[in-house]
């Protein structure tokens, strides 16, 4: 579907090598030739040890630069090309590899940008000045096998290997969670879906929900919101912490909400949130709130969960998982009486409250092993 050409949008992209192997390549050509006849804005040699000096290394060198995509060539993906007896690298291989990079990373970018299938007809619609509004960093890793190009940074890897391990594949979803979020996504107003979110980590979790059921911006601001309980992003942070996420690909400003203050918001808080940002007149029956422990439940909000005409959906995560279950389990339980499905994990409804379920993860992960982790991950991130 995609040849040279076509591989060659409007982002930076930019290669680290460890020096060794660059040294190798600089003696087959000129590097600056190679990168530009691949569509790469430049290949980076590296001094550093170990996958992580080495991408913080490349992270320091591309701060600040507008859409740059960038991505760390794997020392076994390097050796593998290496002949043996004269130690040169095969350029063809080494060539091989980056176009097929710069082509996925191509159909990721366009369906970052229309959502959905690809198909001839949407790409042929896409001018270049339409691919230049395609912001962020985004890229993908494949099997070293046959792609050892990691992510921008560790932080983004660790994320995504979780979100990957512990969703099951979107094509696992019901025929009837599928259709709610397409006619939400069509402004349909069948579904409106409200997500907290404790940190940097969450945010990129939920990012990655969206990608995956195929949606673009348009499409999920439509029906998702965000409340922040983080005292690390702050107003004046929000902007970096939605960008280095990635959440700034499908959600606003308007669609998030920063609640750092007392750590906590009630039900009738939440819903005002959702009426603020989709509308006044939403009906209240069509939202389903996905809680990680910050929501309190007032009398007035039980009273009103109890009333089977006027009643949302609240949805409270007990125990070890990620904010990408909590989205899932209240798409299919919307969609599905609520009812869901054996592999998200197990779900009871709260005594005495008729529209309050209690969401408790399979269990996948231990996640307290990682809680310490992404916070060190976070404070370096937000503070760059």
């Amino acid at each position: 579907m995609y040849g040279e050409k076509e591989s060659k949008f409007n982002s930076n992209i930019y290669i680290g090598i460890p020096r060794e192997y660059y040294e190798k390549l600089e003696n087959i050509g000129d590097m600056k030739k190679i990168a530009d006849r691949l569509g790469i804005q430049s290949f980076v040699p590296f001094t550093g040890n170990g996958h992580e000096a080495m991408l913080q290394e490349l992270n320091k060198k591309t701060h600040g630069i507008a859409n740059t995509v960038c991505a760390l060539l794997d020392e076994s993906a390097l050796d593998k090309m290496v002949d043996k007896t004269t130690g040169a690298i095969d350029v063809t291989k080494f060539e091989a590899l980056i176009k097929d990079f710069t082509a996925r990373l191509t159909e990721d970018m366009l369906r970052l940008k229309l959502g959905g299938e690809l198909t001839p007809e949407k790409i042929a619609r896409l001018s270049t000045e339409e691919l230049k509004g395609v912001s962020g960093v985004y890229a993908r890793t494949l099997p070293l096998e046959s792609l050892g190009l990691l992510y921008k940074s560790v932080y983004d890897m660790e994320i995504n290997k979780i979100h990957a391990e512990v969703v099951p594949n979107v094509s696992s979803m019901t025929e009837p969670a599928r259709g709610l979020i397409q006619k939400a996504s069509r402004d349909e107003k069948a579904l409106f879906i409200s997500l907290t979110a404790e940190s940097l980590a969450d945010l990129r979790f939920i990012a990655n929900s969206i990608r995956d059921m195929g949606l673009n911006a348009e499409q999920a601001s439509k029906f998702i919101q965000v409340n922040i309980f983080d005292s690390n992003i702050t107003v004046d942070k929000l902007d970096k912490a939605l960008e280095y996420s990635g959440l700034g690909a499908y959600l606003g400003k308007a669609n998030v909400n920063l609640v750092n203050q007392s750590g906590s918001i009630s039900l009738s808080d939440t819903i005002k949130i959702m009426q603020d940002t989709f509308g006044a007149d939403i009906d209240v029956t069509k939202i389903a709130i996905g809680d990680t422990n910050h929501i309190e439940l007032t009398d007035e909000d039980k009273d009103l969960l109890n009333d089977e005409k006027q009643a949302p959906l609240y949805v409270q995560m007990e125990g070890e998982g990620i904010v990408s279950e909590l989205f899932r389990v209240v798409i299919e339980m919307s969609a599905n009486n609520c009812e869901v499905p054996k592999n998200l994990g197990v779900v009871k409804q709260i005594e005495g409250i008729l529209r309050a379920f209690i969401f408790k993860p399979i269990g996948k992960i231990n996640y307290k092993d990682i809680v310490e982790k992404m916070k060190n991950y976070e404070s370096i991130i937000i503070a760059a």
